[in-house]
C-alpha cells in the first residue's frame, strides 16, 4: 500500500525499504503482483518478479512490463517459491563442495538460507 513520504509505484523505494526492514537483498526476494505497475516496480528494485494471472490485469500486460515469470494459481506460486529456494541451496552446496567456505561458515550460511526460506515462505 501507499505510505506517506514514500513515492508511489513504480518507484522502487517502498520495495527496497521492505527489503531493508527484512534484512535481505533484492536478489533474495520474489516480488509478486497482478499489474504492469507491479512488474515495473519489482524490476526497478532489482527483484525477481512473478505476475499472477488471476488478478487485476492480463498475461500480456504482465509480460510487456517485465514479469520474469507468470503463475496461474496459488499452488503454482507455492511450487515456484519452493523451486527457487531449492535452486539457491544447490548453488551454495556447489560452493561448499568446492572448498570455498570453511566448515563453520558453511553451517552458518546453510542456517541463514533455511531461515530466509522460512521467512520468505511465511510472507
Amino acid at each position: 500500500g501507499q505510505r506517506e513520504g514514500v513515492p508511489k509505484k513504480p518507484d522502487p523505494s517502498a520495495a527496497l525499504l521492505l527489503c531493508e526492514e527484512l534484512g535481505v537483498t533484492p536478489a533474495e526476494c520474489l516480488y509478486v503482483g497482478d499489474s504492469g505497475v507491479d512488474m515495473q516496480t519489482g524490476q526497478n528494485a532489482g527483484l525477481f518478479t512473478a505476475g499472477v494471472t488471476w488478478g487485476f490485469r492480463d498475461e500480456k500486460e504482465l509480460e510487456e512490463n517485465g514479469a520474469d515469470t507468470l503463475v496461474h494459481n496459488a499452488e503454482e506460486l507455492e511450487n515456484h517459491i519452493l523451486k527457487l529456494t531449492a535452486m539457491a541451496i544447490k548453488s551454495f552446496a556447489r560452493l561448499f563442495k568446492g572448498g570455498k567456505f570453511s566448515e563453520i561458515k558453511q553451517r552458518r550460511t546453510l542456517v541463514f538460507l533455511i531461515e530466509r526460506a522460512a521467512l520468505f515462505y511465511v510472507y
